[in-house]
């Protein structure tokens, strides 16, 4: 191949590896900050099975053994016990300002982390996101050089190809965790990826034709053809999500849920413990999501549904009376707004990821 050639490949290859904005992230909670940050926490063990009686009274939840049969005979066990909830939260968003954004702390947004929750950690830590950045660089220069030295490509397409196996193993741990919101995220990434007309296997196929255009520059040989047109949008949305793979990110945001003084009163006090009570616990409780049987995992996902009901009640009350929000919203706000999503957005793609899980925990039977 003419050496003209070679340079308007690595022309494009260094194009197509650039940075963008965060896709995949995750919050764990400082208690004594009252601080939300986006950084990973490790992986426990897998657990024991679990039978959905036990799951109900383990989780110190209000449902009775009675309502947890009902509820797996019937598939909904959410819609009867939260249809006045449904009612209320419609009269009052309805009553909201047309252009509300109020994000329900639930799926990814939620400032409760299980102690097995397993995210991008790796792709983290300092020296890893530095040796990334030292690749992707060192490309970019050898892109705008006359003759780059072969041997230094083949060597960062291999390099790239090992620190690509971090983000891998990452996404192969979410993928089959015990931990409800480990799975949780995973879908919840694979419903947004779709939004965006990407797959996390085509942002795989991606990294691996990168590494592969690299080694082959080093070998003097023909580069690999893209699997997609380098022109269009997916290729664009490929290398945002494969750069926030590579890179990684954190994002700090106040957590505080509490009312203003105008709505401050004991019983509102009392609702907002009660709710973060319940909540936490359900959370905790999901560590053994994968253990659970095709009918206790469904209850279970009835029972994130209750409690984002009652959050979705909790906080349309402070636009109904007119109050500022939380603190928690306005940092939420500003997450969506990097991950270019509106609340309306995420709120379905949360939904999107529920019933997904639903539907997998159907073929569990």
């Amino acid at each position: 191949m003419a050496l003209s050639q070679k340079s308007a490949g690595r022309s494009n290859l260094a194009i197509w590896i650039c940075f963008s904005a965060v896709i995949l992230w995750r919050w764990s909670c400082d208690a004594t900050q009252k601080r939300v940050t986006f950084i990973g926490i490790p992986a426990r063990p897998a657990l024991d099975g679990i039978s959905r009686t036990q799951l109900v009274r383990n989780a110190g939840l209000t449902s009775t053994a009675s309502q947890c049969d009902l509820g797996c005979r019937e598939g909904s066990f959410a819609k009867g016990l939260c249809r006045k909830a449904r009612r209320l939260r419609g009269i009052l968003r309805s009553a909201a300002a047309e252009d509300d954004e109020t994000i329900v702390p639930i799926g990814p947004f939620c400032p409760f982390v299980s102690d097995s929750f397993v995210n991008m950690e790796a792709c983290m830590e300092e020296g890893h996101r530095k040796n990334m950045e030292r690749i992707i660089n060192r490309v970019d220069q050898l892109a705008e050089e006359a003759m780059p030295d072969t041997q230094e490509q083949l060597r960062l397409g291999q390099e790239m190809r090992e620190a690509d196996s971090k983000w891998r193993a990452n996404l192969m741990q979410m993928r089959y965790a015990e931990d409800f919101q480990t799975r949780e995220l995973f879908e919840f990434t694979e419903a947004h990826l779709r939004h965006l007309g990407v797959s996390i296997a085509e942002v795989e196929s991606f990294a691996s034709w990168q590494a592969d255009v690299l080694e082959s520059f080093g070998r003097r040989q023909l580069p690999p053809t893209p699997s997609v047109d380098p022109s269009s949008d997916k290729v664009f949305h490929l290398r945002g999500v494969l750069d926030s793979l590579r890179l990684g990110g954190k994002h700090t945001v106040a957590m505080s849920f509490a009312p203003p003084k105008a709505m401050d009163s004991p019983v509102v006090q009392e609702e907002l413990q009660k709710l973060e009570r319940d909540h936490a616990a359900l959370i905790n409780f999901g560590q053994r999501y994968g253990a659970f049987d095709s009918g206790g995992k469904k209850i279970f996902l009835d029972q994130v549904s209750m409690i984002e009901e009652r959050w979705a009640v909790y906080l349309a009350r402070f636009r109904l009376m007119g109050e500022p929000v939380p603190s928690y919203m306005s940092g939420a706000s500003d997450l969506l707004k990097r991950l270019g999503l509106t609340a309306s957005r995420a709120e379905k793609l949360v939904s999107e990821a529920h019933d997904l899980m639903r539907k997998k925990a159907d073929q569990d039977v």
